[in-house]
């Protein structure tokens, strides 16, 4: 053995991979869980310093770092390993990688959110608006104004087809100084929440008479509640709930401005946080088990392990596109940057409105350009435009974007600029006609149908030979792929996606693809 062959022996094989690879992952996830907590602790669970929606702080936040750290951290120790078995599996080492870091850390949090924050005890409900502000309280009397109580209706569909329809209703009773029923608070609120759900395949007469029984049902366990159950009262911080809250009051004309929603609970206050901690407990040890599985399951890379240095990437195979500033638009290249540019630029103006970030709510969708059939009238036709640039959440966001960045840089020899937005734009129309014409009376946002046409005439020009994706044509085929047949089985089985958007796009796609091999062939050979 030379002095640069420092491998080790194969009888060694796996005491490096705990040491090298595995342990260092578990060891990242502990101490990412452990900072990360400590610091929503203090800056916000306990003393509200950052006032942070609740979704950023328990959900994307600590994905997000964890996928950044398995990126720059634990994406380089991962090359010892012998993944080359397929071109996929880096990638899905990658992605459990992040898993193990940020899953921990997400359940972490829940147990932060219950277990931080102070008690107060006021004498009557009505207090609270001039009491410490602090995260729960008890109280010695809870007045309820029922007859002042604003609801806001929220409908999603659910199952594996979209085939349940499920009813939320957010509800807020105002809480009334003692005896003084006639005069309900405007500044304290108790707030409720109920669901219930039928099948989504009955008919639209059925559905209004389940919503109606639904909220008679609601209102009739509201007026026979009895305040005092409720051990103690939580106040809703920013988040999903208390935004529903606000709406329910703009509902009966009600500024919620300062308003301040009680959420109650039965449970005694030592009990709040419930079986949280041991989740936690459990996610780590779920994590740690599938990490080591994956771990050993391959080879080492004893190339790789005698030269540890990999070698710059190059980014020719992705076009002459390809660049760092893949953000900002130039003379030379303004296409892909633009749609990219609207499509978080859009996402980011419904964020900071206080709509939320992982998922926003049906009439927020409808208020932003969603495509919804019996909107498509007069100006609503816009709709089948807007609607290519308004997603449902951060993740709908991402996955897309994803999408959108790889295939614009796949079909930058032939789409460029103006070209590349025309298509984006005639794609996402096919598919937005298909999703109304489909499923008239669902809500739908999105870029797929668009980013899906792209990937088809992508394909297309792949299968007809033009030579300027030819350099790409293994990879290309490859991902686009997997990335059609991925969001297809997807939205086959899950609930919220629109496969009639997907399809409307592929056809459309299909058609572009083809007269432009025409066209730009005519053009070739006329020069």
């Amino acid at each position: 053995m030379t002095d640069q062959d420092n491998t080790p022996p194969a009888d060694n094989e796996i005491l490096y991979k705990l040491l090298h690879v595995y342990l260092p992952v578990l060891g990242l996830a502990v101490g990412f869980a452990a900072v990360y907590s400590a610091l929503n602790w203090l800056l916000v669970a306990r003393s509200g310093l950052l006032p942070l929606d609740e979704d950023m702080v328990g959900l994307w936040l600590p994905g997000g770092l964890g996928l950044l750290l398995a990126f720059f951290v634990v994406n380089p120790r991962l090359r010892v390993l012998d993944l080359s078995a397929r071109s996929s599996t880096p990638l899905l080492y990658l992605a459990a990688a992040a898993a193990v870091i940020a899953v921990p850390a997400m359940v972490a949090q829940a147990y932060i959110a219950r277990a931080s924050g102070e008690l107060t005890h006021v004498t009557a409900a009505s207090q609270i608006a001039s009491a410490p502000d602090t995260k729960f309280y008890a109280t010695d009397g809870l007045c309820l104004a029922r007859g002042g109580a604003q609801a806001q209706p929220v409908f999603s569909l659910g199952g594996h087809n979209d085939d349940t329809l499920d009813f939320t209703l957010y509800v807020t009773v105002p809480v009334c100084d003692g005896e003084a029923q006639d005069l309900p608070s405007t500044k304290v609120w108790l707030g409720m929440v109920f669901h219930d759900s039928i099948s989504n395949s009955v008919s639209d007469a059925d559905k209004d008479a389940a919503y109606k029984a639904f909220a008679q049902r609601t209102e009739n366990t509201i007026n026979a509640d009895d305040p005092a159950r409720y051990r103690f009262l939580e106040r809703a911080g920013p988040g999903p709930a208390r935004r529903s809250f606000e709406k329910a009051l703009r509902n009966g004309h009600v500024d919620p401005t300062g308003a301040i929603f009680l959420l109650p609970h039965t449970e005694t206050f030592a009990e709040r946080t419930g079986d949280t901690l041991p989740w936690t407990a459990g996610a780590f040890a779920i994590a740690a088990i599938a990490w080591l599985i994956m771990v050993m399951w391959p080879a080492l890379d004893y190339e790789r392990l005698r030269d540890p240095v990999p070698a710059a990437p190059t980014p020719s195979a992705l076009g002459t596109a390809y660049s760092p500033n893949i953000l900002l638009p130039r003379p030379s290249f303004y296409g892909l940057p633009l749609l990219i540019d609207v499509n978080v630029g859009v996402f980011l103006a419904m964020a900071l409105s206080g709509l939320g970030v992982m998922a926003f709510q049906t009439d927020d969708l409808m208020a932003w350009g969603a495509a919804y059939g019996p909107a498509i009238h007069g100006l609503g036709v816009l709709r089948l435009i807007s609607v290519q640039f308004v997603h449902g959440g951060l993740l709908h966001l991402a996955g897309n974007m994803y999408g959108l960045v790889v295939i614009g840089l796949f079909l930058d020899p032939v789409l460029r600029n103006a070209r590349l937005i025309l298509c984006y734009l005639l794609c996402g129309l096919g598919g937005a006609i298909a999703s109304v014409t489909v499923h008239p009376d669902t809500v739908s946002v999105g870029a797929s149908g668009a980013i899906f046409g792209l990937a088809a005439i992508l394909l297309v020009l792949l299968v007809l030979g033009d030579k300027r994706v030819a350099v790409i044509r293994q990879y290309a085929l490859v991902n686009i792929g997997i990335f059609v047949v991925y969001n297809l089985v997807i939205g086959a089985t899950s609930s919220g996606i629109d496969n009639a958007a997907h399809i409307g796009g592929l056809v459309t796609g299909t058609v572009l693809g083809g007269v432009l091999f025409l066209v730009d062939r005519a053009g070739r050979s006329e020069t």
